[in-house]
């Protein structure tokens, strides 16, 4: 169990991420949508949260192309920079997206 007392989520963070998996990733999916979100804790107590989805998914330079394009991407990435949280953002077509924050204590 986390207790997410003992760690600090910038406000703004998260939200984006699932509107994104809602907006974007079931635009050819019309059943079986599934937005999955983990929070759990590495070895040394920092906090892990992975977004996951089983939408369209995208390619390399889809995500690439969206870095320098998506509002909401690009204020995610602000706050991690300022907030010293890693962002590894993953797609596979056609299995989906994984969005992972990795909190430093």
């Amino acid at each position: 169990i986390v207790d997410l007392n003992y760690h600090y989520i910038p406000p703004g963070i998260l939200l984006p991420i699932i509107e994104n998996s809602i907006e974007h990733a079931f635009v050819h999916k019309a059943d079986n949508q599934h937005i999955k979100i983990e929070v759990k804790e590495d070895e040394q107590e920092c906090l892990i949260i992975t977004i996951a989805d089983n939408g369209v998914g995208m390619n390399a330079a889809h995500q690439k192309e969206l870095s320098k394009k998506s509002t909401g991407l690009i204020s995610i990435e602000k706050i991690c920079k300022q907030e010293g949280i890693a962002l590894e953002v993953s797609g596979n077509i056609p299995s989906g997206t994984s969005i992972v924050l990795h909190f430093k204590n």
